[in-house]
């Protein structure tokens, strides 16, 4: 009877926390240790009280479900897409910036620079400051020099120069959020994920990947653009192999980076502190493909 009586006193004081919060705000960071050793704690009663049998075991389903659902720090679902109905043009509808993109038979969004508009016209060859050059633009630019593209019915992008692509998607994404991104990809520069705040894509966070450099996060800003933090994942991103990347990010500014489970950076930055407007994935030339993106949020 004590367990029950602790178990209902710790789930009232967890309550009272929760209906706090959604009255006046999120709680201040010095709060976020109790929160979660109080659900550490009622998870340990009620793992007790099942063991004893002092309770009926749907009222402790129920709390361990609430336990669950508390425990979760982005327990919004925004964006699910693995692009299986065929297209991309629809629930969610993307929007292709510049480059050609078709989705697989099986599902995935594949783009790849091999595709030559016909009659295209012999370039000059580069030299090393050229190369430079055109790379620093498309760091800082994020491709978004050439017009926008329209697909066709059936979500194709009509075939054009090859080179770098970037395909976006407009919608709200909470501040604190947890992105998961299915891809792989081969040749090529490198690719990078982003959210952005208004609807030119402009400032937010960037995951910058080359086979160079390795994997950085950039901060776009009306100051410029910054590295918050940079690492040099243990394979090659762009070897043809599917690779998970998590991207989580926390109301209080502290984000993790993951490829394939394994930790490739913490680190925090307060930059943004309001919702993000807009998704997008660029890919810097070579073969690249989402096979499936999920991104959920907070309230």
């Amino acid at each position: 009877m004590k367990i029950v009586i602790s178990v209902l006193l710790i789930f009232l004081a967890f309550a009272t926390l929760a209906k706090s919060e959604s009255r006046y705000g999120g709680w201040p960071e010095n709060d976020t240790k109790s929160q979660s050793e109080m659900l550490r704690e009622l998870n340990d009663l009620i793992g007790e009280a099942e063991q004893a049998r002092a309770a009926h075991p749907r009222f402790l389903r129920d709390l361990r479900a609430l336990v669950r659902r508390h425990s979760n720090a982005w327990p919004v679902a925004l964006i699910r897409d693995d692009f299986a109905d065929g297209n991309f043009t629809t629930n969610p509808a993307w929007s292709v910036a510049t480059g050609y993109f078709r989705v697989l038979r099986g599902g995935g969004l594949h783009i790849d620079s091999r595709y030559q508009a016909q009659n295209q016209e012999p370039q000059r060859k580069e030299d090393s400051r050229d190369a430079a050059v055109r790379l620093l633009g498309q760091l800082l630019l994020g491709g978004k020099g050439g017009q926008e593209q329209q697909p066709d019915h059936h979500g194709r992008q009509a075939q054009q120069t090859g080179g770098p692509g970037e395909f976006y998607l407009a919608h709200k994404i909470s501040n604190g959020f947890s992105l998961s991104a299915e891809i792989s990809g081969g040749g090529g520069d490198g690719f990078e994920l982003g959210v952005y705040q208004g609807r030119d894509r402009t400032y937010g966070y960037r995951l910058l990947y080359t086979p160079k450099d390795g994997m950085l996060l950039l901060r776009l800003s009306s100051r410029g653009t910054s590295v918050v933090d940079r690492a040099t994942p243990k394979v090659n991103l762009l070897d043809g192999t599917e690779r998970t990347i998590v991207w989580q990010r926390r109301r209080n500014g502290a984000m993790t980076v993951k490829i394939d489970g394994r930790a490739l950076f913490k680190t925090k930055d307060r930059g943004f502190r309001d919702p993000f407007d807009d998704f997008h994935l660029f890919s810097r030339g070579g073969a690249l493909t989402l096979y499936a993106l999920t991104i959920d949020g907070t309230r």
